[in-house]
């Protein structure tokens, strides 16, 4: 079994009775995306997707707005880096209690800094058509970019249901920073799709917050899994070392020297009763390190945090 499966396989269990798939579906899906774990300190890279029925959610535009107009963070822009500012700060519980209530799923996959490619590229033609569309972006942003397409295509074909219209929105200009790369980001997206044999789409369009509005509707939304990144990111570097790596059926507590803003995100993250559920899956060496394996990580509400 390999290493796609295996994933496929925890999402899909994860998933189990998702109330996406009970409810009546609207014409308009978005996946937005961040991630997070560049920094030196940091031994995981995590990427975060949040996905569901953007048309089935005007309440959340209507909270936005009046959340900009009488929020303390004003036109401030909300992300975990940001959240050392007080104004930015005291607008969070708000901000995460609304955002509890979008009925959807917030995918968040943390990949150890030492595994250099999860995805091996095969030789079929359709694989070699793939790579060489990458030949337009950095070398040093191809993993990067196969983990983003795989994992927000992952998360899609498990919670959009068929003809839906896509939006999807990831907030890095490092893969989007041209119409070029637009375009040749948009037939990956579809190939790898397909490859996973979703359900049929309508239109896809592709892009970053930079297509925001003006409104910081896009920015707000995208800050969700950005926070969501930033937390867990931070959570796993200081709990986990190469002695220390995260084991089945483990249950301990989180590092006492997490920073507020992180105790504080996880422990909005260990709301299981939400209506947006919250799915941290994690990839990582085996102890010898000639394989890779999958598993799911689940936060408590305990004061500090249980995972």
């Amino acid at each position: 079994m390999d290493l796609l499966e295996v994933l496929t396989n925890s999402l899909r269990s994860r998933l189990i009775g998702n109330h996406l798939h009970q409810s009546f579906r609207g014409k308009q899906f978005i996946c937005l995306g961040d991630s997070s774990g560049t920094h030196a300190s940091a031994s995981y890279r995590t990427y975060s997707f949040l996905a569901f029925d953007l048309d089935q959610h005007s309440w959340w535009l209507n909270f936005q707005r009046q959340f900009r107009e009488t929020s303390s963070a004003g036109r401030r822009r909300i992300s975990f880096k940001s959240l050392n500012d007080k104004r930015r700060t005291r607008a969070m519980p708000a901000f995460l209690r609304h955002a509890n209530q979008i009925e959807g799923v917030l995918l968040i996959v943390a990949v150890a800094k030492d595994i250099n490619t999860i995805f091996e590229v095969g030789d079929s033609e359709t694989e070699k058509a793939d790579k060489a569309r990458l030949g337009i972006w950095k070398p040093g942003v191809h993993e990067h970019l196969i983990r983003v397409l795989t994992f927000s295509a992952l998360l899609i074909s498990m919670t959009a249901v068929t003809f839906q219209n896509l939006l999807w929105i990831f907030d890095q200009d490092e893969i989007a920073s041209n119409d070029d790369q637009l375009v040749k980001l948009t037939e990956l997206f579809g190939n790898v799709y397909s490859n996973l044999q979703g359900p049929f789409l309508g239109h896809i369009r592709i892009g970053t917050t930079k297509s925001d509005n003006g409104t910081l509707e896009l920015e707000d939304l995208a800050a969700i899994p950005d926070l969501a990144a930033g937390a867990v990111c931070e959570s796993l570097s200081k709990r986990y070392s190469d002695l220390k790596r995260p084991a089945k059926g483990l249950i301990h507590p989180m590092p006492f020297h997490l920073s507020y803003k992180s105790k504080y995100l996880l422990q909005w993250m260990s709301d299981d009763r939400a209506p947006l559920r919250k799915v941290v899956l994690l990839i990582n060496w085996s102890s010898d390190k000639k394989s890779k394996y999958v598993t799911t990580i689940k936060f408590d509400k305990i004061n500090p945090p249980l995972a």
